[in-house]
């Protein structure tokens, strides 16, 4: 399964349509790509940068936007390079949505990821 599809319960409705105008809009941009990680620049107000790493079920992201760092819920710019990545199969694949974990972290300010649970900001789907 692509990213975007296995990731999208961690993403407000509202969150993956602003991505996605963003995405159509060719506002991706991607700065360095393999198969396990990435990093990005999203052009909106301002351009700011993303990281996501993918290692087996587990994906790390991080954006260096407000929303992003001050609410750690995940914002339209890591939406928008979601959906670059799997335009390109930069990211590789997760087996399932079920067993797939997002975690989260101000990894531009070096600190430790933990783990994102949808549940607990009303995320998930039921």
């Amino acid at each position: 399964m692509l990213p975007s599809s296995v990731l999208e319960r961690y993403f407000t409705k509202s969150v993956r349509q602003r991505g996605a105008d963003y995405f159509h809009g060719r506002r991706v941009r991607i700065v360095h790509a393999s198969n396990s990680y990435l990093e990005a620049e999203v052009k909106g107000s301002e351009t700011y940068e993303q990281k996501i790493a993918a290692g087996g079920n587990i994906f790390t992201v991080a954006c260096s936007c407000p929303y992003f760092r001050d609410n750690l819920i995940p914002c339209k710019h890591l939406w928008a390079v979601l959906l670059a990545s799997d335009r390109e199969s930069l990211l590789g694949s997760a087996s399932s949505a079920s067993d797939v974990t997002l975690k989260y972290g101000d990894v531009f300010k070096g600190e430790q990821a933990s783990t994102f649970s949808a549940r607990q900001f009303g995320l998930a789907r039921s």
